[in-house]
């Protein structure tokens, strides 16, 4: 994955983005929301983004059991990622996220 920026998304290979789908990647209000917690954890969105991608850290290589988009806070479409294991152990969501 590559890190938003000004003027796209930028790689670590130095190469830019700058359009996804027909649209300037600036005007699609890209943004990566991460939350950490053990169990069950969910990163969600900031208003009005939707999720369009996400994933998990498990950072004690214990067991990963659910990765899959999600709603929260009462949301009717999918603006989070969740994350689950079957232990209490550290595990980090990761949400990529786009305006709705």
């Amino acid at each position: 994955g590559g890190t938003a920026g000004v003027d796209g998304i930028k790689f670590p290979d130095g190469t830019i983005q700058t359009t996804a789908g027909g649209k300037e990647i600036t005007t699609m209000g890209y943004e990566v929301m991460t939350a950490d917690g053990s169990t069950g954890v969910v990163a969600i969105c900031s208003p009005n983004k939707a999720v369009i991608g996400g994933g998990c850290w498990n950072m004690s290589a214990q067991d990963l059991r659910h990765s899959f988009p999600t709603n929260a806070n009462g949301a009717y479409y999918d603006n989070a990622w969740y994350c689950g294991t079957s232990t209490g152990f550290g595990i980090r969501a990761f949400a990529i996220c786009v305006n709705y």
